[in-house]
């Protein structure tokens, strides 16, 4: 939870809520607030096999509202063990990661210049098997890239990172949960001329 805190307070402008929104909700809900007019034109929270608020927030961003943080301290935040969020499987990893890959898809459909094509950051079995939910909402494969020079054995080409295509050629899609590693990746992937939301995202 000191993870989630501590990130959670680094996104704070529009373009940061933005591009982070696929690695995990980056709004504390009990700290937020919207125009009625918001909530009558797009809808609050859903029922389903998922994370409301996470869909809602998703929604919304979908939609075009625009959202920010005021960067002070606004709230006392008491945590529990018994709360939903770790009692309920619509918040598991994996209700998250279903609804948080259907507005992924739609997102690449209107912005991915190479759609369905993608490139996926991660090679391992989890970032595998997280990335091919995209499959069922048309979008492809089409390599790996992987941090290890000795290359997986994949059905799939594998890049070594250092190899990597350039943003003429691939947009890629991070699957990489470690922080620090997305940091580094998200560094690499800038220095290498790739530019966050245009030729690639975090997802992870």
């Amino acid at each position: 939870m000191a993870r989630f805190v501590q990130w959670s307070h680094s996104i704070v402008t529009y373009g940061e809520i933005l591009n982070n929104r696929f690695i995990e909700l980056p709004i504390v809900n009990p700290s937020a607030m919207w125009r009625r007019t918001t909530a009558q034109q797009h809808g609050m929270y859903l029922s389903g096999d998922f994370p409301e608020d996470y869909e809602m927030w998703l929604r919304w961003l979908d939609h075009g509202v625009k959202i920010k943080k005021l960067n002070n301290i606004l709230l006392d935040w008491h945590d529990s063990d018994n709360r939903l969020t770790r009692t309920k499987t619509i918040y598991s990893d994996s209700s998250f990661y279903k609804i948080k890959t259907k507005y992924l898809a739609k997102w690449l459909k209107k912005h991915n210049p190479f759609h369905p094509k993608v490139a996926v950051w991660g090679a391992s079995k989890i970032s595998r098997r997280r990335a091919r939910l995209l499959e069922s909402h048309g979008v492809e494969i089409c390599c790996y890239i992987d941090t290890k020079e000795n290359k997986r054995q994949l059905d799939l080409k594998v890049y070594f990172y250092k190899e990597i295509p350039s943003p003429e050629e691939i947009f890629v899609l991070t699957y990489i949960r470690q922080m620090k590693a997305k940091e580094e990746i998200r560094d690499f992937l800038s220095q290498k001329g790739f530019i966050e939301g245009k030729n690639f995202q975090l997802v992870s």
